[in-house]
């Protein structure tokens, strides 16, 4: 590939912006409908998730487990998801198993997302760069299928539902997981530290990503535009942006697409991209 000039970050606003229904609660009532058991475990085990705002921040509301969940007042139905079995009392056994069925469900809702593009059409507003470079966020392929841009000039960060590759989901919270009243868990028999263990285990590996990823970073030393279409700049991805950052030049040109102004006023507090010139663009 030639030198890259143009570099486009895209979100899932960017999804939204074409109609695709995409955001966590269309996930969230997509799994209600498909699987109401499972739906019904997670309101009832997380903190907060029979709430919008929990589902709204989706990822990291997956570190919000109430660990202290009284098991002997509330049995939870024992039942399937495409054969991963949610069954029995034993919490850090069943929180496995649940959590293996939300990155499965939430699999096959994203791959699910592609069959609507049919009714989907590009925006030539836009000005979508052909010859650009495009670092998305999103596991859709609405970038190959509406916009025609080839697969060699796309990395799917997180993974992409269309092609089989595992997706990446998880949360960006670095708190303390452990329990720090133990006596107020009534099950004796559950491991509140194995639980812990294993919502830490569910922190987004952003380094390891990025490693992975060196390829592409190391090439925009080159870049002198970078478009963004519905990045949300959350802290659980601003390591990423900060990836970037370290490799591009300071006069490199940012136009940011945004819908309101507090969106701009939010952006402007990252002191990431104070250095840099930024133009925002309402879509």
């Amino acid at each position: 590939m030639s030198k890259i000039r143009h570099l486009y970050i895209i979100g899932n606003g960017f999804d939204l912006h074409h109609g695709i229904p995409s955001s966590y609660n269309n996930y969230k009532n997509w799994l209600s409908l498909r699987w109401l058991p499972l739906y019904d475990e997670i309101a009832r085990s997380f903190i907060g998730a029979d709430k919008v705002a929990w589902w709204s921040d989706f990822e990291n509301s997956l570190a919000k487990l109430d660990i202290q969940y009284d098991l002997s007042i509330i049995q939870f139905q024992d039942y399937e998801v495409d054969g991963i079995v949610i069954e029995g009392c034993n919490r850090p056994t069943r929180l496995d198993a649940m959590f293996s069925a939300i990155k499965h469900t939430f699999t096959v809702w994203a791959k699910g997302l592609n069959d609507l593009f049919s009714s989907v059409q590009p925006d030539m507003n836009l000005n979508i760069d052909s010859s650009a470079l495009y670092l998305t966020f999103n596991y859709t392929n609405t970038l190959q299928d509406i916009y025609q841009i080839p697969d060699n000039q796309i990395y799917h960060i997180h993974g992409n539902a269309k092609t089989g590759e595992e997706l990446v989901l998880g949360h960006g919270e670095t708190g303390d997981f452990y329990p720090k009243e133990q006596f107020e868990i009534v099950d004796f028999k559950n491991d509140p530290y194995k639980i812990a263990e294993q919502i830490t285990a569910l922190k987004k590996p952003t380094s390891e990503i990025i490693a992975k990823n060196r390829n592409l970073f190391n090439s925009l030393s080159d870049v002198e535009n970078i478009t963004i279409y519905g990045f949300s700049f959350s802290s659980i991805d601003m390591p990423y942006i900060k990836e970037i950052i370290k490799h591009i030049k300071p006069n490199v040109k940012w136009y940011i697409y945004v819908r309101s102004d507090g969106e701009i006023e939010r952006i402007e507090k990252m002191e990431e991209l104070m250095p840099f010139a930024v133009k925002y663009i309402y879509w």
